[in-house]
């Protein structure tokens, strides 16, 4: 789409910039974009809630990401038309301190009829959007058919919903 990169994640791998990932929305989805004129993409940095780029005033953080942009050869000043910000804490799980002991929370959790723990955060698991829908769609079975075994939810696997 517009003669751009073919990509839609590009993880950046220059060691003088901050920046962790880009995202073009263009190659994604045609519903993510508002005009398909114009390149709509992000630049993502990952840090913890102490690092310098987590604690900067947005507009500040929003002029690194521009001159980074910039720097990798991605943008020019003069085309970047709308800037915005987001910090999103715990976007990812972690795999470190006691989660070899994860199973005792899942045994625990999976014990308790009306609770269910889906998506990214609620299953501490690293899995996309599309892994995250099919969890709940199992969940809302589950729900349905009183089914009382949760091993489906927690064992998606996407080739049993493709035609």
């Amino acid at each position: 789409m517009n003669d751009i990169l073919p990509d839609t994640w590009i993880y950046v791998q220059e060691s003088d910039v901050k920046m962790g990932r880009m995202q073009i929305y263009n190659n994604w989805s045609p519903y993510m974009i508002a005009d398909d004129a114009k390149v709509w993409i992000s630049f993502e940095y990952f840090a913890s809630d102490t690092d310098d780029i987590w604690t900067m005033e947005n507009s500040e953080f929003e002029k690194l990401a521009i001159d980074e942009g910039i720097k990798i050869g991605m943008i020019n000043r003069e085309d970047v038309l709308d800037i915005s910000s987001a910090k999103l804490e715990k976007a990812y799980p972690a795999y470190f301190g006691t989660f070899n002991r994860f199973n005792v929370i899942k045994e625990y959790s999976d014990s308790i009829k009306n609770l269910y723990l889906i998506g990214r955060a609620g299953m501490h698991k690293y899995i996309n959007i599309d892994h995250t829908v099919l969890s709940g769609m199992e969940v809302a079975r589950n729900i349905l058919e009183d089914l009382p075994d949760k091993d489906n939810i927690w064992n998606i696997d996407l080739t049993k919903f493709l035609d």
